[in-house]
């Protein structure tokens, strides 16, 4: 009988291998019959039944198989083969274990085992296999494609360029390894390397929607902006049902102004993948632009739902709700955004939302470090800030001054007075405008600052760069940071050999694009300097220059204020996200201690101002004690200033211009000092304006200050007294006194770059640099 079952297994496997599956399957039928546990039988019919895609009897038979010869390395292969065919992945990973162990050098296995892992998202486990694969096989060009897209997936971005670059060498015909090459150089921001990979594989027949489409992403970072919106119109065409390219479309749209286009293309994008949540949170992005708050905020909850763990995104829909004062889950979106952070810290959350928020320095630092690269702009070494020493000595220093907020701007009212006040006989200075075109008393006084202003709005990031660089500037002074609008491609380029960052972001950048950071020591005590990644050049006074060229407009009535004629007005002008509900809270404590008080506070919009109102009844303040204001001219808003007695400062984030103004117009101002430079801006402003004692340090303290203030009429009156009495003197608005400070600075900052030192931290004197 064995004699009889051998030949009827080799004539059944002869068969098989002619093609005649029928044939043999009835071989195999046959010695199954006579011995059911036939080991053999087993297998073969199991690989026929696979064949023929009848896959639950080829895995029931391969499994018998198996069992019969657990040691079979062509059973526990087939039986792999089969159990993935159906889904049951972990088993079909157990007989590959199983194999590799007795047969170690068998790659195939290796890599069938990676990919069941990639495919489960056991991301570790892919990573191990696919390199014991490639040990054994280096010339396997999709086991580098697969490792490279497995490495994407644990955000080890440069571990995956090195795979997809081997895969490109080995096989550069493939257009989908180009393809995947690009995205990567996409994702770290390596532009010109990105577009080139998107159109090899355009060039290599890959004309497909995506690959169009992420190539105009490339050129909408680069600033190239016809043709981006060319590439993302094209995509469209090509595939009109995919989501993503309509949202490229979008996005490039909303970033050249044309909101209505951009608006019906994020919303084509959600009909097509209501699922994905991008379509969402771009909405958000562009309804947030508009000052449509419910809306976004809303678009920001439904993305939320789509992506629970996209720590950017969480942020943003707690940026939204700060400015509505929608408080009625501060701390749960608090403590939400903290986790999702936390488990990847890597994600570039916009520093700009952390500024009013209780984010610790350190935190701040990641943020604009990875917030900084994921814009294309990495951290430069010390050694790498100075392989560009100039050798030029010219008499003049050239310095630019570049910003979109050329305009009726806070930054612009602080700046203008400095800038006419430069010493022309030492330094040239230039304008770099890439804001929206502007007009009016502010923009014209600004034009006569600079000799010239250059408008570079219509430049690429790298044509920009190229004018400052033509232009021979010797130091950059970057005015926006990480102010929504920036154009921070600009300085990746590094067109200038130094490069300052001052005022209007108040914080690091992370050391990134940017030398120097201009501060003081009220802002940046001692000790804390390990939390910004730039050298610190230490003012004397305040690190906030002014202009005393602002005119203070007539001072209305009470009533027209909407003031009641009678009693205390506490005021907070600051934005209404400044505004924490615990500090909120602290100002009902003070309303509830002087009767008859009112809060005067700047209005946020009619849902900010009821949510604020109701938030009053909570802590037992008729909400009619909160008045708003609306939004004035500069000189009529500093003419009703006088109408305040005391400034409630906001906190972690202090008011900057804010306080500023209200000191230029003599009300007293009391503030919290933090730890953080934007906790601490209102602070280094009260000790230049000569009235230090108003800082305090704890809550319990600020909460006693406002007491001891309202409860001593006299001492009230006799801060205002001298605050309009050293108005003119006091330090916080010599500006000719400050613009000396300021040229010290550069002309040290210049002086260590050409003796190539590269950026060191230094305090500003009128006499004289003390190096730290």
């Amino acid at each position: 009988m064995e004699s009889g079952i051998e030949t009827w297994l080799q004539e059944g496997f002869f068969r098989h291998q002619q093609g005649d599956v029928a044939g043999a399957m009835e071989l195999y039928h046959r010695i199954l019959a006579a011995d059911p546990q036939q080991a053999d039988a087993l297998h073969l019919s199991g690989v026929a039944f696979l064949q023929q895609g009848q896959l639950q009897q080829a895995v029931t038979l391969l499994r018998q198989a198996v069992a019969r010869q657990p040691n079979n390395v062509s059973f526990l292969n087939n039986c792999s083969l089969a159990l993935q065919q159906v889904g049951q992945l972990p088993e079909a990973i157990s007989c590959l274990e199983r194999l590799l162990v007795l047969q170690p050098d068998f790659a195939e296995g290796w890599f069938s085992k990676a990919n069941l892992h990639a495919a489960l998202r056991q991301v570790q486990q892919a990573v191990v296999a696919f390199q014991n694969a490639l040990r054994l096989r280096p010339d396997h060009v999709e086991g580098w494609n697969n490792l490279g897209l497995v490495w994407q997936e644990l955000a080890q971005w440069q571990e995956a360029r090195a795979c997809f670059e081997k895969a490109v060498a080995l096989e550069p015909q493939k257009p989908e390894l180009w393809y995947n090459f690009g995205n990567i150089h996409l994702t770290l921001e390596q532009l010109p390397q990105a577009e080139h990979c998107f159109r090899q594989a355009l060039a290599r027949g890959m004309v497909k929607a995506a690959v169009v489409s992420n190539l105009g992403v490339v050129l909408r970072r680069l600033g190239r902006w016809q043709e981006a919106e060319s590439q993302c119109r094209r995509a469209v065409e090509l595939d009109p049902s995919h989501g993503r390219s309509h949202l490229q479309l979008g996005h490039l749209l909303q970033q050249t102004g044309r909101l209505e286009e951009a608006d019906a293309c994020y919303i084509r994008a959600r009909q097509l993948d209501p699922r994905q949540g991008a379509a969402w949170e771009n909405l958000g992005n562009l309804y947030f632009d508009q000052k449509r708050l419910e809306e976004a905020l809303d678009c920001f909850n439904q993305a939320v739902e789509r992506s629970p763990e996209d720590a950017a995104l969480l942020a943003k829909r707690l940026h939204v709700a700060m400015h509505l004062c929608e408080w009625s889950d501060y701390e749960g979106r608090w403590q939400s955004f903290l986790t999702a952070w936390q488990k990847r810290p890597q994600t570039p959350v916009d520093p700009f939302i952390l500024v009013a928020l209780p984010a610790t320095p350190g935190e701040q630092r990641m943020a604009a470090c990875h917030h900084a690269q994921s814009q294309g702009i990495k951290p430069l070494a010390r050694l790498e800030r100075v392989t560009s020493v100039s050798t030029v000595r010219e008499e003049k220093l050239r310095i630019g001054y570049l910003s979109g907020d050329f305009r009726d701007h806070p930054t612009s009212f602080l700046i203008m007075e400095v800038l006419e006040q430069q010493d022309r006989e030492r330094f040239d200075i230039i304008g770099y405008d890439y804001g929206k075109p502007a007009s009016g008393a502010t923009r014209e006084r600004l034009e006569r600052c600079f000799a010239p202003m250059v408008n570079i709005a219509h430049l690429s990031m790298e044509e920009a760069a190229g004018r400052i660089r033509q232009d021979g500037i010797h130091i950059l002074v970057d005015l926006m940071g990480f102010i929504k609008g920036a154009r921070l491609g600009i300085l990746a380029q590094r067109p200038a050999p130094v490069s300052v960052h001052w005022l209007a972001y108040p914080g690091t950048m992370g050391g990134a694009a940017v030398d120097y950071l201009i501060a003081d020591r009220r802002v940046i005590p001692p000790g804390w300097e390990d939390s910004y990644g730039e050298a610190l050049v230490f003012m004397p006074d305040s690190y906030q220059s002014n202009d005393r060229q602002r005119i203070i407009g007539p001072t209305p009535t009470r009533s027209q204020c909407g003031l009641p004629e009678e009693g205390l007005v506490y005021c907070s002008f600051n934005q209404t996200y400044k505004i924490l509900p615990e500090w909120f809270a602290l100002w009902m404590g003070a309303l509830r201690e002087t009767p008859g008080s009112v809060l005067w506070q700047l209005d946020g919009g009619t849902l900010a101002s009821h949510n604020l109102r109701q938030a009053a009844l909570r802590h037992g303040v008729d909400p009619q004690r909160i008045i708003f204001a609306p939004r004035l001219s500069l000189s009529d808003h500093l003419g009703r200033l006088a109408l305040a007695d005391l400034m409630l400062d906001t906190f972690p984030c202090n008011g900057h211009t804010t306080v500023s103004d209200a000191l230029w117009a003599g009300v007293p101002t009391v503030t919290l000092a933090g730890e953080t430079f934007p906790a601490r801006v209102a602070a280094s402003l009260l000790h230049a304006a000569g009235v230090p004692h108003l800082m305090t340090h704890s809550r319990q303290e600020y909460v006693q200050k406002i007491r001891q203030l309202t409860q001593q009429p006299e001492l009230l009156r006799a801060i205002r007294h001298q605050l309009q009495q050293t108005r003119l003197t006091c330090p916080l608005f010599d500006s000719q006194r400050y613009t000396r400070h300021l040229e010290q600075a550069f002309q040290t900052m210049w002086q260590n770059h050409q003796a190539g030192w590269g950026p060191v931290s230094f305090e500003v004197t009128l006499q004289a640099d003390r190096m730290l």
